[in-house]
């Protein structure tokens, strides 16, 4: 359903797919992302989400101002 977080396999295959694409992440990193994952029909973890974008490109812009 859309809108609500992937469940049992299916989520694995999203945790899988993104492994594949940044191979480079670490244990803490993939650990984040499982919990994303497993929570995104989660308002408070979405806005958190958002906030922490929104807080990195801040500090992206400033370093290449």
């Amino acid at each position: 359903m859309a809108g609500r977080a992937p469940e049992g396999k299916h989520a694995d295959k999203v945790v899988a797919a993104i492994k594949a694409l940044l191979p480079d992440l670490g244990r803490d990193d993939i650990a984040s992302i499982e919990l994303l994952v497993h929570r995104a029909d989660d308002p408070f973890v979405l806005a958190t989400l958002i906030a922490a974008l929104i807080e990195e490109r801040r500090r992206t812009n400033r370093l290449l101002e």
